[in-house]
């Protein structure tokens, strides 16, 4: 996030170490367009990263329903130890809250162009980019192809 920060504070200097802080706004111009900055596979989208079309998952599991589609797999499976996790749930939904609050106070124009960046990912998933109630969904990804 140096390099954004660099970037939009005309900062040129790569020998600095880089403890600064650039605002979700910032953050999500680097998102619509990163310019020569250096892209980062953290912000990638999945399917670019994992290739939905071209390997068949079993399972695709979703930070806001982890719980669940654990308990769904074990049911399938047979599997009777307990399946490991973090067991973030809490920690998840105030996250994600906190993004959902900071995603809406965007000007439209935004939303839309980082919209546009992860459309396939919102289709993948069944996210909407309408609503702030409709980003949980708990009906199984459609596949893309």
């Amino acid at each position: 996030m140096g390099a954004i920060y660099d970037k939009v504070h005309g900062v040129n200097d790569s020998e600095v170490i880089h403890t600064k802080r650039i605002t979700f706004s910032q953050f999500v111009d680097y998102l619509i367009d990163p310019g020569d900055l250096p892209w980062d596979e953290h912000w990638s989208t999945y399917d670019d990263l994992c290739d939905p079309c071209g390997i068949q998952y079993d399972y695709i599991l979703k930070m806001e329903t982890l719980q669940p589609d654990i308990d769904d797999i074990r049911a399938r499976t047979g599997i009777v130890r307990k399946l490991g996790h973090n067991n973030q749930a809490a920690k998840v939904k105030w996250r994600r809250s906190a993004t959902i609050n900071d995603l809406w106070s965007l000007p439209a124009e935004k939303r839309q162009g980082l919209f546009n960046v992860y459309k396939t990912d919102f289709e993948m998933f069944g996210y909407s980019a309408d609503r702030p109630e409709s980003q949980q969904c708990n009906t199984p990804p459609s596949g893309c192809c």
